[in-house]
């Protein structure tokens, strides 16, 4: 019987160790995992939703989660309530109901750096290399005004909210 070649062999140990790896980096083995919240598709969702409107709307809550990006903006004029919108793939859903409709502060995206969105979230994580990344948004907060913010899960089950100015400067940290 003829023994493969030895180039095969590495290779082959190769592929195991890095799937075993990958396998233990992403089910939390090996500290934090980056959750793929979609902070980078936020400039994207804004723009495809200012062209349905034909208009740049006023926003109470736009948050990024791992299957795409939530748009919360006031009712038509003469209604009550929020309208929300869903961005994934491409593609904009909506109007329509949002899950709650608890009373949010509206804000405009007058010095909101929207290509921040990503580097925002990535800062959060690298601040916190062991907590893993659960929520992401852009709102106004009554203390603070429009910020960016970011929750985190530490490693030891507590919450870490973490505050960014629009243009992306950290402002705060919380412990929970």
């Amino acid at each position: 019987m003829r023994r493969p070649p030895w180039w095969l062999l590495v290779g082959t140990v190769l592929a195991v160790a890095l799937v075993a790896w990958l396998f233990t980096w992403s089910s939390g083995g090996g500290g934090a995992s980056f959750v793929p919240l979609r902070a980078a598709d936020v400039p994207a969702a804004v723009h495809a939703l200012e062209q349905r409107l034909g208009r740049t709307p006023v926003f109470v809550e736009i948050n990024a989660k791992s299957e795409g990006v939530n748009l919360y903006v006031p009712a038509d004029a003469g209604a009550d309530g929020t309208q929300a919108w869903y961005w994934a793939n491409g593609v904009l859903e909506g109007p329509s109901a949002p899950p709650d409709d608890e009373a949010r502060l509206p804000f405009g995206l007058e010095g909101v750096a929207l290509g921040q969105a990503e580097t925002v979230a990535r800062a959060a994580q690298a601040k916190f290399p062991t907590a893993t990344l659960t929520q992401f948004a852009l709102l106004e907060l009554p203390d603070k005004g429009v910020v960016w913010s970011v929750s985190l899960r530490s490693s030891r089950g507590g919450r870490i909210d973490v505050a960014f100015s629009p243009d992306g400067r950290f402002l705060s940290a919380d412990l929970r």
